[in-house]
Formats: structure tokens, sequence, C-alpha cells
């Protein structure tokens, strides 16, 4: 019964790793993806975004990670700070997250925005367009950005390579160890004398052959029967 269950949850655990490693490898091709198209990737409606500027702070600081929801443009409301593919040919196509100052529409209502970062003094040049709207602003991941903070730094770098170094060393260490033993072990089985293998009913036919030489004493008269050395042994 205790065979059975750790083979379930043997089974089970395979299952779950594998569904595990099936959608990070989905989620990779999707991010790469979108990376190769220039697109900012989401995952499950949402994305998360390093502000590289300084023209969102005090709110969003240089350096910092940002959390973005996926939004159409009808969703933008004046006030909400939004994520876009920018217009402006110094960052033409890059995404840029600033503030909604003022929301237009058209006659054909078509949606526009026009944008300014909080540390600007002045709104943008060019306005956004609901087409080029990527989502809305969320929240700062503070824990994210001190880990990524941490781990950007020179000396951090150099423990990261240094590590992989190792952990590289050591894979082919035990590679080559493993090749090494198994070598050893072939090559001992092959010097050790290998033991004739007898056939399994040799024992029968061995019993055969001594009936038939019995019986055939018993025809020619040099065996004596079990009834003639009784006998013998009474007359005397």
């Amino acid at each position: 019964m205790e065979k059975k269950r750790s083979k379930a949850r043997s089974i089970i655990s395979s299952i779950i790793y594998i569904v595990i490693i099936s959608l990070l490898v989905v989620l990779l091709v999707h991010v790469v993806s979108a990376k190769m198209k220039g697109k900012v990737p989401m995952v499950f409606g949402y994305s998360v975004m390093r502000i590289v500027s300084n023209s969102m702070e005090d709110a969003i600081p240089t350096g910092t990670y940002i959390l973005v929801r996926e939004a159409k443009a009808e969703e933008v409301r004046e006030g909400d700070v939004i994520t876009f593919y920018s217009i402006d040919p110094a960052i033409y196509n890059q995404p840029n997250t600033h503030r909604v100052m003022e929301i237009k529409t058209d006659e054909d209502g078509a949606i526009s925005f026009v944008t300014r970062g909080d540390h600007n003094l002045k709104n943008d040049d060019y306005e956004v367009t609901g087409d080029r709207v990527i989502g809305i602003y969320c929240r700062n991941l503070v824990v994210l950005t001190a880990i990524a903070g941490f781990f950007m730094t020179k000396f951090m770098l150099i423990v990261i390579i240094l590590v992989q170094a190792l952990i590289i060393i050591m894979v082919v260490t035990t590679i080559v160890k493993g090749r090494r033993e198994k070598n050893e072990t072939e090559k001992e089985a092959q010097e050790q004398p290998q033991e004739e293998e007898k056939p399994a009913d040799l024992c029968e036919e061995d019993q055969k052959k001594i009936d038939e030489l019995v019986r055939q004493m018993k025809e020619s008269g040099q065996a004596p029967e079990q009834g003639s050395e009784e006998e013998s042994g009474k007359e005397e």
C-alpha cells in the first residue's frame, strides 16, 4: 500500500513539474517574441517595467520597477499615469510613462491624451493617440527594485559570474567523474572471468542418463535387485 502511495506521489510530482516547466517555456517564448517585435510583453494582463529617467520623480524615482496593467484608451482617466509607445523622435516607439493631463476626443470619436512627467515643467510636445496606450501604472515594486539594485552592483556582478563559473566547473567535473567510474566498471567487468552458463535442464538430463544406465545394468544382470540382496542376507 505504501509503495502505491509513493508511486502515486511520484507521478503527481512529475506531472506538476512538467506543467510548471511547460508554463515557463510558454511564458519565455511569449516574452522573447514580444521583445523581438518591439512590444511590451504582457503576462496575464500585467507587465513589469523599469523607469530609466527622472521625469516622474518624486512619485517614481529613476531605476524603479513598476507594475503596469494592460488597458484600453477608454479606461484611462485624467490624472492617471499611463505607459505608452512614444512618438517623440528622441525615443520613438519606446515605452514612456507619464501622467495624463488632458483627454481629447475628435469628431470621429478618436481619443488622444496630453501627457507630462511630474518632474517636467511643461506638457509633452506630442500627444498620445489611443492606439499607442500600453497600460495604466499600478504601483512601484519596491522589493524588486531593491533586489535588482543590489544585484546590479559591480561586486554582485563579479559574485554572480564567479558562482556561475563554479557551477559550470562542478557540472563538468561530475560528468567527467561519472564517465571515468563507468569506464573503470566496464573494464573490471571485462577482466573478470565469466562463468559458463549451464543449461537450466542439465540436472534433469543427468538424472535421465543415470536412470537409463541403471536400467541397462539391471537388464544385463550386473546390478543385483533389491529383493535379491534381502534374500541373500537371510541365507547368511
